[in-house]
């Protein structure tokens, strides 16, 4: 753990030192603000139920640096397929964007978050106000203080885009740290689905990727997010997630986790106005050697709001996980309808999976609650399957997908369903 603190210190460092805008510049201003909270937090320690693990294993290379400044470009939409408004496309040497005619027209706006400082100056400060706050914990400063390679995606009022926007986020340097702070706001009545892809192709070494996701959903606005962690086995990935709903705004995010070495995810959503609602499914799939840990709020701050959580994993081989999970409710509020659910499947006896949900309600007028599941591979379900004829692989991977089904069910949008269970193959 030590090592990966040394590690950002000196990344930290070196991108103060480069820093290539003035002091009085809005970006710089928030970054020293996140940079100077990193300093005041102290090194997480194997007390910390999210470190414990982590404490006890080691980064791939000895030696890493930051990622360098990024080109920003803008390609013609006429290379866009057809089923896609836009892609954003961020490697460790450029940042790539390219929206539709009709999305330019109707005022969409996809830029890295210097341009959003110095153009939208309004919705910028608005959200970076709370960028460095947005999770408590020490790599979350390190990003937004770190930022190069952050971008501001905004859809203005009553906006619905027909077609996916896609964000696509692709590795290639060995020994690299990337932090991103990455803003998505939907004004009222605004309406969106963005697909993120995250993946690597970095032989030899490792790489370090932190990103910061600040999501906010105007009143009565709509965002369904599909997101698919797919970054190679030398890869240590931390993310931190914040999404705030306004009034009557709905929420479908869907979360896959296959790849990266170690994962840290802490995402939270939080219903901060009356009537809004959040839907939540998350499918993880760690392997030999693979450590996961995911950290999920669902913050209930106003009345008649409702958060429905489910993640499934199955563990293969060595591999580890631990699911936190926390549904608040405010006092004063009323109607609140707040569930969470956690099931594990292990395919190996080696493999380890760990489950801690919990309540914290602070008003009379609610319906929470929460469960948890783990369950290994029945022996007379695979024999009975494998009695037919069906090979062992065939007859597990049945067992998986049935075991699955719960939350592929959850996903109503039959392309992206399709998409998130491709990958998962």
């Amino acid at each position: 753990m030590d090592q990966l603190f040394t590690i950002l210190d000196s990344v930290l460092q070196s991108v103060e030192k480069e820093q290539p805008l003035p002091e009085n510049h809005s970006l710089t201003k928030h970054q020293q603000l996140a940079i100077a909270r990193y300093h005041s937090l102290a090194v997480p320690n194997s007390k910390d139920k999210n470190w414990a693990k982590l404490a006890n294993l080691v980064l791939p290379a000895r030696s890493y640096q930051a990622a360098p400044e990024p080109r920003i470009l803008s390609a013609h939409p006429a290379g866009l397929a057809d089923d896609l408004a836009g892609v954003i496309e961020v490697s460790e040497n450029e940042i790539q964007f390219t929206l539709n005619d009709v999305c330019v027209k109707a005022g969409v706006v996809a830029c890295d978050l210097k341009t959003a400082a110095e153009k939208h100056v309004e919705i910028y400060e608005k959200m970076q106000s709370t960028a460095h706050f947005s999770g408590s914990g020490k790599v979350a400063a390190f990003t937004n203080g770190a930022s190069r390679h952050g971008f501001l995606l905004y859809i203005p009022r009553v906006y619905k885009i027909e077609k996916p926007i896609e964000i696509r986020w692709k590795l290639h340097q060995t020994n690299a740290v990337l932090p991103a702070t990455c803003l998505i706001v939907l004004d009222e009545q605004a309406s969106a689905t963005v697909i993120n892809r995250q993946e690597s192709e970095i032989t030899g070494g490792g790489a370090i990727a932190t990103s910061s996701w600040n999501l906010h959903l105007g009143d009565s606005a709509a965002l369904r997010v599909l997101e698919m962690q797919n970054y190679g086995k030398n890869v240590w990935a931390f993310t931190e997630e914040q999404i705030v709903l306004g009034k009557d705004a709905r929420l479908e995010y869907l979360l896959l986790d296959k790849g990266s070495a170690v994962l840290q995810r802490n995402l939270r959503v939080t219903l901060e106005k009356d009537g809004g609602k959040a839907e939540i499914t998350g499918i993880y799939n760690p392997q030999a050697g693979q450590h996961f840990v995911i950290d999920t709020f669902q913050n209930h701050l106003a009345s008649d709001t409702t958060s429905d959580l489910l993640f499934g994993g199955v563990l293969e081989d060595d591999a580890f996980s631990l699911w936190k999970g926390n549904i608040y409710v405010s006092e004063g509020t009323k109607g609140t309808d707040g569930f969470q659910r956690n099931k594990n499947l292990l395919l190996s006896e080696a493999a380890h999976a760990e489950s801690i949900p919990g309540l914290e309600i602070n008003a009379d007028d609610v319906r929470c609650s929460h469960a948890v599941t783990l369950s290994s591979v029945d022996e007379e379900q695979l024999f009975f399957l494998r009695s037919r004829g069906i090979s062992e692989k065939e007859a597990q991977d049945l067992i998986v997908s049935g075991f699955l089904e719960s939350a592929a069910t959850r996903i109503r949008d039959q392309k992206l369903k399709e998409r998130m269970l491709k990958a998962l193959d």
